[in-house]
């Protein structure tokens, strides 16, 4: 049987049936949520000198709602702390040194096991990927009609260097890089609704558990129509998305040529695969199409980045 075959087997039959298994195990189940909770929305994220973009994707993912931002320092080098300091000082952030190799892994299990109590979502994701809903202006509020699965998806919208060089400091991360894939990638990542134990973590994905009848069952995570995400390689995305990740994966040449010199959080190997050309040039050929959806939030954010308010006169 060929590698063909076997994905149209999983698609076609396998996926359909464990998702109707699931959905029966799941009909009569009410929401579920951590009521003691500290905060509703947070973010778990290990970075490694990308303080140029900071402050930005901390204001943005507090402009659309997240409460609070769990960053692990992996071997920085940079001024990350002049920009972080204010965050901490507010209660916004919390800080974790995290001088690991390969370290990635190992922080979301130890930020799950030590913060996951004072949350209900926490979103594990990266510094270069931006949670972009289409419609709503309030994560919290977006989320709130999953709150009866262990976790979600969000697939990734894959953006390119958009011809850049070099990056352009008077203009924000969003506005230089607005050329992407034509469609969302297989693959994104996931949002743990901490009111179900965690079975396993993934950078990609989770799974969570659930008690019936003193039965236990390990449960995946769904995707935003619903479904149920067990192979993520080769599940359908949603015919209709509301929200994606933004993934600034490469940003300019000089950017990228950055990023492969400070390495992988996650592993070895992906270092030695990102390092060759063809894979680079791979993900940009595949951009080609112009995607301003994140603009909605441009005006915020840029008045938040300067300091200013929001008064319209009256």
């Amino acid at each position: 049987m060929n590698k063909t075959m076997k994905i149209a087997i999983k698609r076609h039959i396998v996926t359909p049936a464990v998702n109707l298994f699931y959905r029966g195990l799941f009909a009569m189940r009410r929401p579920c949520v951590n009521s003691d909770a500290r905060y509703m929305f947070a973010i778990c994220a290990i970075f490694r000198n990308e303080a140029r973009y900071m402050r930005e994707w901390i204001e943005y993912h507090l402009l659309i709602g997240v409460d609070h931002i769990f960053l692990y320092n992996n071997f920085s080098t940079d001024d990350f702390m002049s920009i972080l300091q204010p965050y901490i000082e507010k209660g916004v952030v919390t800080l974790t040194e995290w001088p690991r190799e390969h370290g990635q892994m190992e922080c979301y299990m130890h930020c799950s096991a030590n913060f996951g109590k004072s949350c209900r979502w926490i979103a594990f994701i990266d510094l270069d990927e931006y949670i972009c809903p289409h419609e709503a202006t309030d994560i919290k509020e977006w989320i709130k009609r999953y709150e009866k699965y262990p976790g979600v998806i969000l697939y990734w919208l894959m953006f390119g260097t958009a011809g850049r060089l070099h990056p352009d400091s008077e203009k924000t991360l969003i506005e230089q890089y607005t050329t992407s894939w034509q469609e969302l990638r297989n693959t994104g990542k996931p949002i743990w609704n901490t009111a179900f134990p965690l079975e396993e973590l993934f950078v990609h994905y989770l799974y969570g558990s659930v008690s019936i009848f003193g039965i236990k069952f390990k449960v995946p995570m769904v995707n935003e129509s619903g479904s149920f995400v067990v192979y993520p390689d080769h599940h359908p995305l949603p015919r209709h998305n509301t929200i994606r990740i933004n993934h600034y994966w490469s940003k300019s040449i000089e950017e990228y040529h950055d990023k492969m010199a400070r390495g992988s959080a996650f592993s070895a190997k992906k270092n030695e695969i990102r390092r060759k050309v063809d894979f680079f040039l791979w993900h940009e050929h595949h951009v080609v199409r112009d995607d301003r959806v994140i603009f909605r939030f441009l005006t915020q954010l840029k008045m938040r980045l300067n300091g200013l308010d929001f008064n319209l006169p009256k």
